[in-house]
């Protein structure tokens, strides 16, 4: 089969029926439109097919003919911006980034047709592309710009791929004490400061520390254990760091959510962020500045500078202006989201999931499944799983299961909103109805002039943020990596361990920046899953 790819003819074999995007992704590399829905109903795999926009996830590969396709890494030529690229660039069009590739793709096509569309053609063209973090207002003004800007395209910012993860220290920073971290066996020589205050009686913090190493050649890397999911608090905390050692912020690397490297934290929620490991950061950066400029690095002997006291940044960070830097990669394709995260070796998994809530197995047969060529089946209490070289094998396999469940009674559809209200989910710790007054509702009520009673309702909807919850997990020495899009990677390690049955120590998580969040990944199943499959 013959496909032209961005200008460039492709030879290639797949099976009838294989989708353009899984042979974009897993057989050319080009991973910029992203699985999504898988039914072509969130537009987050739009390419171009001989200039139409389609959705690539429910296009049958041999359908596409000698119709040439286009992809956002081959939009412009290299080292040149498309207008459009350089228009979500200039308004920051997008959150967590996921839907962009698919966004941009779809306004190309219209842009091709229609030099100077209004917004009601803007919002028909991209009608069929769901932005979950809706920054439709900016990406509709990105649109509009780019129908301002010149067609020959700008030239693109220098900039390298989202740097990877570094190597793994012999034991978790945070389950030793400061003066026991093998630093530098992970980082050069250099200096690093630590701050891991002692909570201050009556007060709560998502964050147990911060610290930060600062290279000979002024390189400043720093740790916390928040993660980005889409608001961009890696540009913030970088800003407050580079504003508080006077550097540029272009010198400061953000490692996030590596639970072997940064500092426990609790969990990415409640807009906890800025307000917990901001000034963390920032008193970690106030202590290698002064260690700094007592001893400044390359005079005399070298030596690693550690102080762990109760330090709080209490003044305003100064306003630094700096465009948001992981911008530049997705909106050229670059940025590498959990989903596309790849290991030598790799194999596809799934995991059967029951038709409803609370379901049990009543009955299971593997054997047809198990008698698949390059098939591993696993069994291990309720979970059942299939990892396979082709997710076709994985999907063949997982319907060669034969099972029977135990459906429980429950609600349909029009009755689950009362359901849900006479059967509140209460989760340890965080209570279930909350009731907050002030003043006298009812006298209040009681003097209006004007009274309006409504009640509303909408449909239930489930908590789906565009990128589903995907993981890739290896082993090697008895020790699992893993990665996922998580907003709590230091409790996704407790639960890999606990439910594993391995030390904490042997188990790192690291949590790429995810396709959204929304408060939905807090918990680890899919880690858990994959990490069971490749286990086996």
């Amino acid at each position: 089969m013959l496909l032209i790819v961005n200008g460039v003819p492709r030879e290639l074999t797949a099976p009838p029926g294989r989708s353009l995007l899984r042979v974009l992704r897993e057989q050319l590399g080009l991973v910029a439109a992203k699985p999504g829905c898988g039914e072509g109903a969130c537009g987050a795999c739009t390419v171009l097919v001989g200039g139409e926009p389609v959705r690539s996830c429910v296009l049958p590969v041999e359908e596409v003919g000698e119709r040439p396709v286009t992809t956002l890494e081959g939009l412009a030529p290299a080292g040149l911006l498309h207008p459009l690229q350089q228009a979500f660039l200039e308004e920051g069009a997008m959150q967590c980034g996921y839907c962009t590739a698919g966004m941009i793709m779809s306004a190309a096509a219209l842009l091709a047709t229609n030099p100077d569309p209004g917004e009601a053609e803007i919002a028909a063209a991209l009608d069929g592309n769901v932005c979950r973090c809706c920054a439709y207002p900016r990406i509709v003004r990105a649109v509009r710009r780019a129908a301002e800007l010149p067609a020959e395209g700008a030239v693109a910012a220098p900039s390298s791929p989202l740097e990877p993860p570094l190597t793994a220290p012999v034991r978790p920073w945070d389950l030793v004490a400061a003066a026991e971290r093998d630093w530098f066996s992970v980082l050069p020589d250099g200096l690093v400061a630590a701050v891991e205050p002692a909570p201050a009686q009556g007060s709560w913090s998502t964050s147990a520390g911060a610290w930060l190493h600062v290279a000979a050649d002024g390189a400043v890397t720093a740790f916390t254990g928040k993660v980005d999911v889409g608001q961009d608090n890696r540009t913030a905390l970088s800003l407050l760091v580079a504003a508080e050692l006077g550097v540029p912020v272009e010198s400061v690397r953000l490692v996030m959510g590596d639970t072997d490297l940064c500092p426990y934290d609790e969990g990415t929620f409640g807009s906890r962020s800025m307000p917990d490991a901001g000034p963390l950061l920032r008193a970690a950066a106030a202590v290698a500045r002064r260690s700094l400029e007592q001893r400044p690095l390359g005079e005399g002997e070298r030596r690693v500078e550690l102080e762990s006291a109760a330090l709080r940044a209490t003044a305003p960070a100064p306003r630094t202006s700096g465009a948001r830097r992981a911008v530049l990669e997705i909106v050229t394709g670059a940025a590498r989201y959990p989903s596309d995260m790849t290991r030598p070796g790799l194999l596809h998994g799934a995991s059967l999931q029951p038709p409803a809530a609370g379901a049990r197995l009543h009955s299971l047969d593997l054997a047809a499944a198990r008698a698949l060529a390059g098939v591993t089946v696993v069994h291990e209490d309720a979970f059942v799983g299939v990892a396979a070289p082709e997710p076709e094998t994985v999907e063949q396999a997982l319907q060669a299961i034969r099972v029977d469940w135990e459906l429980p009674a429950g609600p349909d559809e029009r009755e689950l909103p009362e359901y849900l209200r006479a059967h509140p989910v209460e989760l340890e710790g965080w209570g279930g109805s909350f009731l907050d007054e002030s003043g006298d509702v009812q006298a209040a009520l009681a003097a209006a002039e004007v009274r309006l009673d409504a009640s509303y309702t909408t449909a239930y909807l489930a908590h789906v943020p565009l990128e589903t919850r995907a993981a890739l997990a290896e082993w090697e020495n008895e020790r699992l990596t893993v990665w996922t899009g998580t907003q709590r990677p230091f409790g996704v390690r407790a639960q890999l361990a606990g439910e594993l049955d391995v030390p904490e120590e042997h188990v790192r998580v690291i949590a790429p920046t995810a396709g959204g969040g929304f408060g939905g990944k807090h918990t680890g199943e899919a880690a858990l899953e994959a990490a069971r499959l490749a286990r086996a």
